[in-house]
């Protein structure tokens, strides 16, 4: 996932009036724009288990498109309230279908 159109792009939005994005210049004339978040923040990574670290920044479940100033939110929100792990098979079981994926 990277840069996209941002599905709730209107005037109200920070970005609104920013330049638009290189990646999406001649699509639209705004500076509105989604990416990609990780839904249990890196951050959570740091000294966690391998498996933990693995899931967060291998696994496509743990990602999802956003706006960019609902995914600033989420930032913000998760430093106050993490969210929860999945459990571990879960976490095993995501990493193997994207590995199979890659073949």
């Amino acid at each position: 996932m990277a840069i996209e159109q941002c599905p709730l792009a209107n005037g109200d939005c920070r970005y609104y009036d920013q330049p638009t994005p290189k990646a999406l210049r001649g699509t639209q004339e705004h500076g509105c724009r989604s990416d990609s978040d990780h839904i249990i923040p890196r951050a959570m990574g740091k000294g966690a288990t391998k498996l933990v670290q693995n899931y967060i920044q291998r696994s496509p479940d743990n990602r999802q498109q956003l706006c960019r100033e609902e995914h600033e939110q989420k930032t913000r929100d998760d430093q106050i309230n993490p969210p929860t792990l999945p459990d571990a098979q879960f976490m095993m079981d995501s990493l193997a279908r994207a590995r199979e994926a890659r073949r």
